[in-house]
């Protein structure tokens, strides 16, 4: 399976609301956990202790290297959860500028 579709992305909040187990939602829809999970980290609804820490490592300035090493985790794994983390930020960053002070 390719992209996460809108309906998809509606479909993964709305049944993790009911159940809140990624597991459960990743075999009512069809997707992977980590697809789940990247959903709901995009959608600031899920964070891990680990992507917390990663996310105060990015702001603090480390590299992806250094966060690996200090975290005894691979630079592909450190990756991947970067990429969650700002893609959360963007969306909340996005969501609080049209709620607060609309869409041009």
């Amino acid at each position: 399976m390719g992209n996460i579709t809108g309906a998809q992305v509606e479909q993964i909040i709305k049944l993790y609301a009911g159940n809140n187990s990624i597991l459960e939602t990743a075999k009512a829809i069809g997707v992977s956990t980590v697809k789940v999970r990247k959903v709901l980290i995009t959608e600031g609804l899920w964070e891990s202790d680990t992507s917390i820490k990663i996310g105060e490592f990015l702001k603090q300035g480390l590299t992806t290297e250094e966060i690996a090493n200090t975290l005894y985790m691979s630079v592909k794994n450190i990756c991947h959860m970067s990429v969650a983390y700002m893609e959360a930020r963007s969306c909340r960053r996005k969501r609080y500028v049209q709620t607060n002070i609309g869409t041009e």
